[in-house]
């Protein structure tokens, strides 16, 4: 671990691109609780969905937040004891996601399904959402895209194979949830894909400048 660090570190381009990519994630953080009230708030659209009117809903709230957390701990855990550049692209192909979404989300405003069943975290939800649950950010998935992207990130056989069954398991439970239309979880890959394929332009740039710089 030390070693894995002490050599990305060593690199400029890394050290300036892992700060900066911090600081921006703590602002768009600061931002996004605003930005979804504004969401929450204003009128959307609904729209005809065969596959929710035919799936009967269910709260599958623990499941769906159980197979994020085990996902995100065993990736993200892997990154940062083995892979800081795996780290650092990770984090910046979920600032990116979260900007699209972002775009998506105000461009496109939709009303839930009528069957929808409040998703509501029952590990950490009482310290994150005091009050108002947001239940209009619906176009994209960001359940299915961020463990989708986990996915694409990760590095190991076996830590792929498991995060890949588990994004389709959390996108089987979203459909029974009815938290999402189908539209929003089918879409959600794609838009993952673009992220960590921007991300990973820039992963090649600053390894370009890494080998420049060393004597």
């Amino acid at each position: 671990m030390k070693k894995n660090w002490k050599y990305a570190w060593g690199s400029a381009a890394f050290r300036v691109h892992f700060i900066l990519t911090i600081l921006f994630g703590i602002l768009l953080a600061a931002f996004a609780d605003h930005f979804f009230q504004f969401i929450q708030a204003r009128p959307g659209h609904l729209i005809g969905d065969a596959v929710l009117d035919w799936i009967p809903p269910y709260d599958m709230s623990v499941y769906i937040f159980a197979l994020l957390y085990v996902g995100v701990i065993l990736a993200v855990g892997t990154a940062i004891i083995n892979e800081p550049e795996v780290l650092l692209t990770g984090m910046q192909a979920y600032i990116l996601l979260s900007l699209m979404r972002m775009a998506t989300l105000y461009f496109i405003p939709l009303e839930p399904h009528p069957g929808l069943v409040l998703l509501e975290d029952p590990f950490v939800g009482y310290l994150i959402y005091k009050e108002n649950i947001i239940t209009k950010d619906l176009f994209f998935s960001g359940h299915v895209s961020a463990m989708f992207l986990l996915y694409l990130t990760a590095t190991g056989r076996n830590l792929r194979i498991f995060l890949a069954a588990d994004t389709v398991l959390v996108a089987i439970c979203m459909l029974f949830q009815h938290a999402h239309y189908t539209v929003d979880i089918v879409a959600a890959p794609f838009f993952a894909l673009l992220s960590c394929y921007l991300a990973g332009r820039r992963t090649i740039t600053t390894q370009t400048a890494a080998l420049r710089n060393e004597p």
